[in-house]
C-alpha cells in the first residue's frame, strides 16, 4: 500500500497527479498527498513541474545510478 510505504520511510518523493476525476481516484490521491505531508515526504502534484524535476534528475548520472524510481502499482 502506498500510504504504508510513505509512513515506513520507503518513499522519499511522491509524485501524485490524478489520472481522472473519478471520486475514488481523487479520494485515494488525497489520502496519499496527506500522508506525504504528514510524514515529511517531498510531494509534487503538478505534471509540468514533475516533468521538469525528473528531466533535471536524469541529467545527473550519479543520482540515476544510486536511486531507483518505483511506480505506485507495486504498492497497491
Amino acid at each position: 500500500d502506498a500510504i504504508w510505504a510513505i509512513r515506513e520511510g520507503l518513499v522519499d518523493l511522491v509524485v501524485n497527479i490524478p489520472k481522472s476525476e473519478q471520486k475514488t481516484e481523487l479520494t485515494r490521491g488525497s489520502l496519499i498527498r496527506q500522508a506525504s505531508v504528514r510524514f515529511g515526504r517531498a510531494l509534487i502534484t503538478n505534471l509540468e513541474k514533475a516533468t521538469a524535476f525528473i528531466e533535471a534528475l536524469a541529467r545527473h548520472k550519479e543520482f540515476v545510478r544510486d536511486h531507483e524510481a518505483i511506480s505506485l502499482p507495486p504498492y497497491r
